[in-house]
């Protein structure tokens, strides 16, 4: 069997989307081929049964480029995949789903998003499966619709032993903008003493300005770094004894379990993840007071404490959410529908 992939970015040093380059890699492992159609293509070591073909971001902005792009190689690969997924981005379906109807090609379709829109209906009216993590995404309200595990790389993201890592310490790792709720965590960090706070993350497009906006709010509170490839992170979590995630329901910030996996004490306001972490992890409230209650808390837990519960979220992850299980109930579905 052969696969189209219709992603946004394979770029294996992004910090926001290289994980997805580790998907494409467990995906190789159970097609014949893999052809990966994405706007933009960067860094990449992948198995040569996997070809990618770049819309051409990475060369400059032209939507009349992408458009004519992204038809030739539709036409292109007509005969050389059985089956499409269209990874988060729903434009791609909108655009080819009728023509890949018309040639019999099964659709699935992964979105996990707060927001429903009309492109996203169009998507999922196209597709045979649409799949989703979060419980609270906008796309669990179609009948056809399945909820999936997360695919954390449990041979990637596991505790880094050479790593120190630091009592007391407190890590915000993502990409810097007003939905990721950084106010909070730093608001947080003025009412705490003797807790080293740091945050790693490059601004959003069209964000360098709030990222300057929050520095400056910190008043030396928290340390900020730049952000990092995603396979760099393991060695940062594992620095670290807490990882704090402010994003709200409807998304599922894989960052969360990937800290987790690597033996951080995690603190998230997403009750989406009330079915795989400890409630202790849970924010009743999203505010500055509640986060760092819970930081106090987790501080004053003796190392017996903290490694049991290590053990426990762990074993949750890699039994529940690991990328092998999410490729293998993928398969399932790509196989016999």
């Amino acid at each position: 069997m052969r696969i189209l992939i219709t992603t946004q970015m394979v770029d294996r040093d992004d910090p926001i989307l290289g994980f997805f380059h580790g998907w494409i890699i467990e995906f190789a492992k159970h097609f014949e081929h893999v052809h990966v159609i994405c706007l933009k293509e960067g860094v990449h070591t992948l198995p040569k049964n996997v070809s990618v073909y770049s819309l051409g971001k990475e060369h400059g902005v032209s939507y009349r480029k992408y458009l004519s792009r992204f038809i030739r190689y539709v036409w292109q690969l007509r005969g050389d995949h059985d089956i499409v997924f269209s990874h988060m981005n729903p434009h791609y379906i909108v655009l080819a789903g009728w023509f890949w109807s018309v040639c019999k090609k099964p659709m699935f379709f992964w979105r996990n998003h707060a927001q429903m829109n009309i492109k996203t209906k169009i998507a999922a009216y196209f597709a045979r499966r649409v799949f989703y993590t979060s419980s609270y995404a906008c796309t669990r309200i179609f009948t056809h619709a399945v909820q999936m595990p997360v695919g954390i790389d449990m041979s990637l993201f596991k505790e880094d032993h050479a790593r120190q890592r630091s009592d007391r310490s407190v890590l915000f790792l993502g990409r810097i903008s007003p939905v990721k709720r950084i106010e909070i965590f730093i608001d947080a960090g003025s009412r705490l003493s003797g807790f080293d706070m740091h945050v790693y993350g490059g601004a959003s497009k069209g964000q360098e300005q709030y990222r300057q906006e929050i520095e400056t709010r910190s008043r030396g509170v928290v340390t900020f770094h730049e952000g990092i490839p995603n396979y760099e992170t393991p060695a940062v979590y594992s620095q670290f004894d807490m990882y704090v995630n402010l994003t709200p329901e409807g998304s599922m910030d894989k960052t969360v379990l990937e800290a987790a996996a690597c033996g951080v004490l995690v603190i998230v306001a997403n009750k989406s993840f009330a079915h795989i972490l400890p409630d202790m992890c849970l924010l009743k409230e999203n505010t500055p007071e509640s986060l760092a209650d819970h930081i106090q808390k987790f501080g004053q837990m003796s190392p017996a404490e903290k490694e049991t519960y290590r053990i426990e979220v762990r074993q949750n992850i890699e039994r529940g959410h690991s990328l092998t299980k999410l490729a293998t109930e993928l398969m399932v579905y790509f196989q016999y529908e």
